[in-house]
């Protein structure tokens, strides 16, 4: 399968899409899945030194308490354990990385990617005021 077929199963497609101006297009269909180890790790404040290169499983409290994709509850990760298919990594309800069975009983978090370019046009991200969108051009 060529790259962009991958992407396009991995990311979803474009409904709606305005060949003339992209800009202009109007829904985005894609994918939704949990989110990943390293985007726990890399959520971790950047501050506190070595945070992008220290095993994630050993991050102190502190690291764990002030990461912004840390809520106080215990959820899976989309990271497969590569020694057991059994396995999956999980965030704890402490803030510890780790793995664990995955009919371990966890919470999940829906999460989805958007380009660096996206831009918020209006909304304040309230159920009556939704987030608008836009792709910088």
């Amino acid at each position: 399968m060529a790259p962009k077929t991958f992407y396009d199963y991995e990311m979803g497609n474009i409904v709606e899409e305005n060949a003339t101006n992209p800009a202009q297009t109007k829904e985005v269909q894609a994918k939704i899945g949990l989110i990943y180890g390293s985007d726990y790790g890399y959520a971790s404040d950047s501050n506190i030194a070595n945070n992008w290169t220290t095993n994630i499983s050993s991050y102190s409290s502190i690291q764990n308490k002030s990461n912004w994709l840390y809520m106080g509850l215990g959820e899976w990760t989309i990271t497969r354990y590569s020694k057991n298919t059994n396995m999956a990594y999980y965030i704890s309800d402490t803030g510890t990385f780790s793995n664990n069975n995955i009919s371990y009983s966890l919470g999940i978090r829906p999460s989805f990617y958007i380009s660096a370019k996206t831009q918020i046009t209006s909304g304040n991200g309230t159920k009556e005021e939704p987030y608008r969108l836009s792709i910088a051009k």
